[in-house]
């Protein structure tokens, strides 16, 4: 695992870099646009749950969040995670203008990269196919998985695990170290 994977062509003027606070507002247009809700909820409540989820990565995992433009604007973005010797890619979204001409490669490449080291990866993956085969080609296989949305009960969450009131629910799972798993309702 790693960037020497092949994820298909890069455009010329793809500009992969670090995500950074000035970007956000703008990202959370293209993630919306990329990745359609799953469920009802409020556009604003939508839009500030997406808004904060970018905020959190580039606190917690700045070096594994990035931004691809064209030309001045934000088109798309791509948040990894490392624990435990686990990479896991949280969240690739592209702006549908800009979609199937390379950008979401070139901000897999840059995710792969961040896996370096790492034992093992997970992709939290849309049902897109362009998507399916971009893992695919990059050496994922795909596995049946469980979806959860809704919000957390707390009052079942065992005692001991590090909790911020009404923050993300944190686990011990397969990343070996506390992470976090699944915020008040969920992030998409």
């Amino acid at each position: 695992m790693g960037a020497d994977c092949y994820v298909g062509p890069v455009p010329a003027d793809a500009v992969i870099a670090p995500l950074a606070a000035g970007d956000v507002d703008r990202l959370v247009d293209v993630v919306e646009a990329a990745l359609p809700s799953r469920r009802s909820e409020p556009p604003a409540e939508r839009r500030d749950r997406i808004a904060r989820r970018l905020r959190w990565a580039l606190a917690s995992e700045p070096d594994g969040a990035w931004v691809a433009r064209a030309g001045d604007e934000p088109s798309g973005i791509a948040i990894a995670l490392r624990s435990g010797g686990v990479w896991v890619l949280s969240l690739l979204a592209v702006s549908p203008r800009a979609q199937s001409g390379g950008l979401g490669g070139a901000l897999l490449r840059q995710a792969l990269a961040y896996a370096d080291g790492c034992h093992g990866g997970m992709i939290a993956a849309s049902q897109d196919p362009r998507a399916l085969r971009a893992y695919a080609r990059a050496g994922f296989d795909l596995r049946p998985s469980v979806a959860a949305s809704g919000a957390v009960d707390r009052s079942a969450i065992p005692a001991g695990l590090a909790l911020e009131p009404d923050g993300p629910v944190f686990t011990r799972g397969a990343l070996g170290t506390l992470r976090p798993f699944l915020p008040t309702g969920s992030f998409l």
